[in-house]
């Protein structure tokens, strides 16, 4: 079964979209372990390791009231309301089992600003027993066991080390990135990174932030010390509720960042006036995780390396019509970078 992607605010583009026909063939020099990195100078990695689970909730006994507050749940009829009030203790559907997965990533980005990117699948053999259930089980040779994206090209192995996919993800250098935060250790070790001026150029790149997100589509709607709310109009669309599906919508999103704009919030999808998805973001309050004696420009330049968990809630319906929520949660328990600048 696979599981919903988050909408998360990666630093790299760690969440390639790899679809390609069992059958075609892959290039003769596709290879990955053809390309060797180990003289590369490595400016900066972040290793981690998280765990993700799946599973459902009623939209009724959830702690997210706001999904009953729009439209398709008002009009839903008192039938359906009755079960969506009941405990999803019975498994009916192949969505409704519980998933667990496991995986360590590994992030470099070089001197000369290229990258390589590496996941590894941990996931215990015997962790989903309930998948038994499901007739429409993977085949274990589809399984993808390892992820390794480098040099424009995503290769994906099996959990027997067999390349089953590949493809062209298009090149990205961060050199830019490592210029800024080579000027941000270098302004931390001078006089100019007193109280005052760290709080100038807090302000300046506070200012650019909001800039970039009102040239980007988002209107501010409310700013304070603690908190910025965006709102971007996504357009029109069908919507993502099979009953409505035939009529189109009108799609928003509501973003909340921290009063820098290092850090999303949360984010909240609408379709018209009702609410069909909810993603937070926890961070870590005391860096722990963070390279040590790291500026707090540095820190605030790489947000990804601070998250904790994310949760990301999803407004269903199943075939019979009772509307669900679907929940899908990563917990990070390591999340540490090193910089080599």
């Amino acid at each position: 079964m696979k599981q919903q992607k988050f909408l998360s605010i990666a630093l790299f583009a760690t969440m390639f979209t790899v679809f390609q026909s069992c059958d075609e063939k892959l290039s003769p020099n596709a290879e990955y372990e053809n390309v060797n990195d180990a003289e590369k100078e490595v400016a900066i990695e972040i290793a981690q390791s998280k765990e993700s689970y799946q599973f459902i909730e009623s939209v009724l006994r959830g702690a997210d009231s706001e999904f009953l507050e729009g439209d398709f749940m008002q009009n839903i009829s008192a039938a359906m309301r009755v079960r969506a009030s009941e405990r999803c203790d019975t498994i009916k559907s192949a969505e409704e089992i519980p998933v667990y997965s496991s995986e360590d990533i590994n992030h470099k980005i070089y001197a000369d600003g290229t990258y390589s990117y590496l996941n590894l699948n941990t996931t215990p053999p015997d962790s989903n027993v309930f998948n038994d259930l499901n007739v429409y089980k993977q085949p274990l040779d589809e399984v993808v066991g390892k992820t390794i994206v480098k040099d424009g090209v995503a290769y994906l192995y099996n959990l027997n080390g067999d390349l089953i996919h590949s493809k062209e993800t298009g090149t990205a250098n961060y050199s830019v990135l490592l210029d800024s935060l080579r000027s941000a250790i270098a302004s931390g070790k001078t006089d100019e990174s007193s109280l005052q001026a760290a709080k100038a150029i807090q302000s300046r790149r506070l200012t650019k932030a909001i800039h970039g997100a009102k040239t980007a589509g988002m209107k501010l709607i409310s700013q304070s010390d603690d908190e910025i709310v965006f709102e971007m109009n996504l357009g029109v669309a069908e919507s993502s509720l099979p009953q409505r599906v035939k009529s189109s919508v009108q799609r928003k999103a509501v973003m909340r960042f921290s009063g820098d704009m290092t850090c999303m919030y949360e984010q909240k999808v609408y379709e018209n006036n009702q609410l069909v998805q909810i993603v937070s973001y926890e961070y870590q309050t005391d860096n722990a995780s963070f390279a040590k004696r790291a500026p707090q420009a540095v820190k605030n330049l790489l947000p990804n390396t601070s998250i904790k968990g994310i949760t990301l809630k999803s407004l269903k319906v199943k075939s019979d019509g009772t509307p669900y929520v679907m929940v899908n949660k990563e917990h990070y328990k390591k999340n540490q970078v090193t910089i080599n600048l």
